[in-house]
């Protein structure tokens, strides 16, 4: 489950605040993931990650990546499972109907454009 059972982590909060989602729950909500990346996936794409949102089980306090950044060369990428189209659930569903799925998207892309 999303928030049940867990907690989020968010590292570089320079990073999040050009993102309006830490803190911001009623944005959150619509774009929440329900899985996470797989580290054994990440690890074989042989490039250095940096983690900026852990999913954290509040029962077994396992920390599992929702959203790293991989910087290679003069360029960098975004991985992650958040859901700017939403359709979980209550979340509204497609960007068209989603205005935290689009800001969330434009802000990463801004932030991206600015590395």
């Amino acid at each position: 489950s999303s928030f049940r059972e867990c907690a989020y982590e968010f590292n570089d909060r320079s990073f999040w605040a050009g993102m309006k989602l830490d803190g911001s729950w009623e944005r959150w909500f619509d774009v929440c993931p329900d899985c996470v990346l797989d580290p054994a996936w990440l690890e074989q794409l042989e490039l250095p990650y940096e983690t900026l949102l852990n999913r954290v089980d509040t029962r077994t306090y396992e920390e599992l990546p929702v959203l790293v950044r991989i910087k290679h060369g003069h360029g960098q990428a975004i991985i992650t499972t958040i859901r700017p189209y939403g359709g979980l659930g209550a979340q509204p569903a497609f960007l068209r109907w989603n205005p935290a799925g689009c800001e969330f998207l434009a802000a990463l892309m801004s932030s991206m454009a600015g590395a």
